[in-house]
C-alpha cells in the first residue's frame, strides 16, 4: 500500500488504485482469519477462538503468502515514481510527512488499544476471562504458555504498524540507491528479457527471496517482522519485493507481458499451494533437521508467493480500465482502512468470543462489522478532517460511491 494518494493519478492508474483497495480490503480477511485459526504456526501459536475452522488456516496461508510482498512492491513503484518527477529531498519529505508523521501519531494512539484489545482476546481464548480489565494471575498464565511454546514474551511489538516502519527504513535507505539498481541490476534484467516473460518475471524474483526466505522457520513469514527490534531477515525479504517495484518503475515495459497467461499460471500457483502448505508444516515440525526438506519449501513457497503476485497485477492491469466510483472511493479510504482495521477486528473477536457460533459465521460477522464501522467513520467524520490531510494530503468530499455529489 502506498500511502499517498497524491502520488497516484486515478484518471490514469486505475488498476493500481483497485488492486491497493482490494489488498486492504484482504488485509481485513487475513486478520479475522487468524482469530479462528485450528493449527496456528508455531511461530505465532497464539490462542484463538473455541470455535476454529480449518478454513480459516487455508484463508491465512493463502492470503498472508502474496499480500504484503504485493504492497512492497507496489510501495518501491511508486516510491521511484515519485523520486523521479520531484527528486530525492522532495520524496523523503513527502515520504517523512505521509508515512513517518502518521507512524509516530498511530504509535501514541492506535498502537495501545489494539494491544490491549488483542491481549483481551487472547486471554479470553486461553483461559475463559472475558473482560478487558484481565485479572495479573490470567495475565500471568497467558505469559507462561507462550514461553512453553517458544513465542518471544517481553518483545515490543508493532501490530500492524510495522509496515509503515518498514517503508521509512526502505525509502530511507533504498531510494537514494534507485539510480545505482537501475544502471547495474535493471540493465541487466532488461537485457535478460525479464519483463517480456511473465513466468520469467516470477522465478527471479523467486530467486531473490530465497535467501532470506531461507532464515524463517518452515520457508514462510510468519516471525519476527512485527517487533521493534530490527528483524534482518525480514528486512532482506520484504526488501527485496520493495527492490523489485522500485526496478519495475524504472522499465517501460514492466509488467506489460502480466495480462499473459493468467490461466495457466493461476493453475500453477492454485497447485503449489497445498503443497507448499505441507511443506511448511513437515520443515516446521522438523525443527531444521533436514536442510533438503527445508530447501524445498523455500523454493515452493517462494514461488508460489511471486506467481501469486503476478496473476493478481496481471488480472487487474487487464481488467481494471476506469475508475469506478468505487475503486476511487475505496482507494482514498484505503489508509485509514489500514489503521483503524486492526482494533476493530480484536475488538469484535473478543465480544463474539463468548458465543458458541460457527467459525465462519463469526468469521463473517467481524468482517462486516469492521468494513461497517471503517466506512461509516471515514465517510462522516474523516475524508473531510485534519486525519485526511495528514493521511493523503488533502481533504475530501466525496458522496457515497453511485450518489451524486
Amino acid at each position: 500500500m502506498d500511502s499517498s494518494v497524491d502520488s497516484i493519478n486515478p484518471a490514469r492508474d486505475p488498476a493500481l488504485d483497485a488492486l491497493r483497495a482490494s489488498m486492504m480490503a484482504l488485509g481485513i480477511a487475513l486478520h479475522a482469519a487468524m482469530l479462528y485459526l485450528a493449527a496456528p504456526p508455531s511461530a505465532m501459536a497464539l490462542p484463538t477462538d473455541r470455535n476454529h475452522s480449518p478454513l480459516m488456516d487455508a484463508v491465512f496461508h493463502w492470503i498472508h503468502s502474496f499480500r504484503m510482498p504485493l504492497f512492497f512492491v507496489l510501495s518501491g513503484w511508486f516510491a521511484v515514481q515519485m523520486l523521479s518527477r520531484r527528486g530525492l529531498r522532495y520524496t523523503w519529505v513527502n515520504r517523512l510527512r505521509r508515512i513517518g508523521l502518521p507512524l509516530l501519531v498511530s504509535t501514541i494512539t492506535l498502537l495501545p488499544v489494539t494491544g490491549w484489545l488483542f491481549l483481551a482476546f487472547w486471554l479470553g481464548a486461553h483461559g475463559g476471562e472475558l473482560t478487558l480489565t484481565p485479572s495479573r494471575a490470567t495475565v500471568e498464565r497467558l505469559i507462561g504458555d507462550m514461553q512453553a511454546r517458544g513465542l518471544p514474551v517481553g518483545e515490543l511489538s508493532w501490530m500492524h504498524l510495522w509496515f509503515l516502519w518498514f517503508l521509512c527504513l526502505f525509502c530511507g535507505v533504498l531510494l537514494p540507491a534507485a539510480g545505482w539498481l537501475h544502471r547495474h541490476i535493471g540493465a541487466a534484467l532488461e537485457r535478460a528479457g525479464l519483463w517480456r516473460s511473465p513466468w520469467r518475471q516470477s522465478l527471479i524474483l523467486a530467486l531473490l527471496v530465497v535467501g532470506p526466505l531461507w532464515l524463517f522457520r518452515g520457508g514462510q513469514v510468519n516471525e519476527g517482522y512485527m517487533f521493534i527490534r530490527p528483524h534482518i531477515p525480514s528486512l532482506l525479504y520484504f526488501g527485496a519485493f520493495f527492490t523489485f517495484g522500485m526496478l519495475a518503475r524504472q522499465q517501460s515495459a514492466a509488467f506489460s507481458s502480466l495480462g499473459h497467461q493468467l490461466g495457466q499460471r493461476a493453475l500453477v500457483a492454485a497447485c503449489l499451494y497445498p503443497l507448499a502448505t505441507v511443506l511448511a508444516r513437515m520443515d516446521d515440525a522438523a525443527h531444521g533437521a533436514s536442510a533438503g526438506l527445508h530447501g524445498m519449501s523455500v523454493l515452493v513457497n517462494a514461488l508460489h508467493s511471486t506467481l501469486w503476485i503476478g496473476v493478481i497485477v496481471g488480472a487487474t492491469l487487464r481488467w481494471v480500465r476506469s475508475p469506478g466510483p468505487w475503486v476511487t472511493y475505496l482507494s482514498r479510504a484505503s489508509y485509514w482502512m489500514y489503521l483503524i482495521h486492526l482494533p476493530l477486528v480484536g475488538l469484535a473477536g473478543w465480544w463474539l468470543l463468548r458465543y458458541d457460533l460457527p467459525a465462519l459465521l463469526k468469521f463473517a460477522m467481524v468482517c462486516g462489522f469492521t468494513v461497517a464501522v471503517i466506512l461509516w467513520s471515514y465517510h462522516y467524520f474523516i475524508q473531510g478532517s485534519w486525519v485526511s490531510m495528514l493521511l493523503n494530503g488533502q481533504r475530501f468530499r466525496m458522496a457515497w460511491p453511485g450518489r451524486a455529489s
